[in-house]
């Protein structure tokens, strides 16, 4: 986005659901309580970004995340109205694998509700990988799941994106073309999910389609900026250099429901195992003192 005419910034924050101090009803709660956090407020992450000699907000402010980041992404112009577009990768509703672990996201996060004070579908873009265990489970649950954020519904595509940008794009492991994928799961671009300093980015994620990096902020910018243009074709380099990629599919998800179910399936086989254990045990003891007894 520095490329492209903004002052940049990448902004840290507690990725774990326990920094709520159990205060997780569902999804839509950590989207606002960080969204409010990192944008809103003197003290906040952007206002330390617009207080910057370099930066001028009221010509746009461009917000872009992946899974939890794209739940605080969706709430920051509900915190912020100088937040002027929205990037939002690898989230949704419906019944994915973080049900597990908190309550679904619902239709908080639909579109009706996400335009009341917040920003317009058109100033929105989504993209999700079809087979995303995380948030949809499966993928007839991630197409309903965008057509109900996005505001948009193109049948059975999987390619929503509008004529001026904004939608849904659902991307398949046909859709990768440097590697045979059977499978776009939640981590989009990363060989390792989650990202680590081992991770590289996918061949197909610095490529030209329109699901990709390029793509992706090239209408962040556009849209974002009230005036003027940002720079076309701004090349994928960094430092003058080719950015590395692998040629290779994203990581797989983690089936955690499964682990889960697996590991309470265990836990219950071993008390019954266990309880069957004693039972005999004790059988035995009957018996032995039943035996002695009649002798």
């Amino acid at each position: 986005m520095a490329l492209r005419g903004f002052v940049a910034a990448s902004i840290g924050y507690d990725n774990a659901n326990d920094d709520l101090k159990g205060d997780v009803a569902n999804f839509c709660q950590v989207g606002k309580t960080k969204g409010n956090e990192i944008v809103q407020g003197s003290t906040s992450a952007l206002a330390a970004l617009c207080a910057m000699a370099e930066a001028d907000c009221s010509k746009g402010v461009a917000v872009a995340g992946h899974s939890q980041g794209a739940f605080i992404t969706m709430f920051s112009t509900i915190s912020d109205a100088r937040v002027t577009a929205q990037l939002i990768l690898s989230a949704g509703t419906a019944d994915g694998d973080m049900l597990c672990v908190v309550d679904a996201p619902d239709r908080c996060l639909y579109n009706a509700q996400m335009s009341n004070g917040g920003l317009n579908k058109a100033k929105r873009r989504y993209i999700i990988g079809n087979d995303d265990l995380i948030i949809g489970g499966s993928p007839a649950n991630n197409l309903q799941s965008m057509k109900g954020i996005s505001g948009y519904d193109c049948g059975d595509s999987l390619d929503c994106i509008q004529v001026d940008g904004s939608g849904f794009f659902i991307i398949k492991g046909a859709d990768y073309k440097n590697a045979t994928c059977d499978k776009v799961g939640h981590s989009l671009y990363g060989t390792i999910d989650p990202i680590n300093s081992d991770a590289q980015l996918v061949c197909d994620w610095l490529s030209p389609e329109k699901f990709a990096l390029a793509a992706n902020f090239d209408w962040l910018a556009a849209t974002a900026m009230t005036s003027g243009a940002p720079p076309t074709q701004v090349s994928l380099t960094f430092e003058g250099n080719p950015i590395p990629c692998a040629a290779s599919c994203p990581a797989e998800d983690l089936d955690v429901c499964k682990f889960i179910e697996l590991a309470m399936m265990t836990l219950i086989g071993g008390v019954v195992g266990g309880v069957v254990c004693c039972c005999c045990c004790v059988g035995c003891i009957i018996a032995l003192v039943c035996y002695c007894k009649r002798k």
